[in-house]
């Protein structure tokens, strides 16, 4: 048995690459159209659910008028396009932030 102490350290590991085809500009544009159409108070706390089907911000699913604008605002602002499969979810409380996405 060789004691660990005496075991060489391993090598820095290599960044992982980006999950997605995008970056922080589309939050940004997400956010910032969230807040212009009033959907919500702060922009550093709420829960905004998009799918190819439906879109919901707090919990409340919006109308149809509102996903296509939305659907717009991503497919403009990032190489993803929105089909039946897709979701893109943010999830806001103050400065803890988590994103996901698939398509």
């Amino acid at each position: 048995i060789i004691p660990l102490y005496s075991l060489p350290p391993l090598p820095p590991l290599a960044p992982l690459p980006p999950m997605c085809n995008m970056d922080d500009s589309l939050l940004i544009k997400v956010e910032d159209a969230l807040f212009k159409d009033g959907l919500i108070a702060d922009k550093n706390h709420y829960a905004f659910k998009f799918t190819g089907e439906w879109i919901k911000v707090n919990g409340k699913k919006q109308s149809n008028d509102v996903w296509k604008r939305y659907k717009e605002i991503i497919e403009a602002n990032s190489e993803n396009k929105v089909n039946r499969k897709f979701i893109y979810a943010i999830s806001r409380d103050g400065d803890s932030v988590s994103i996901s996405i698939s398509n």
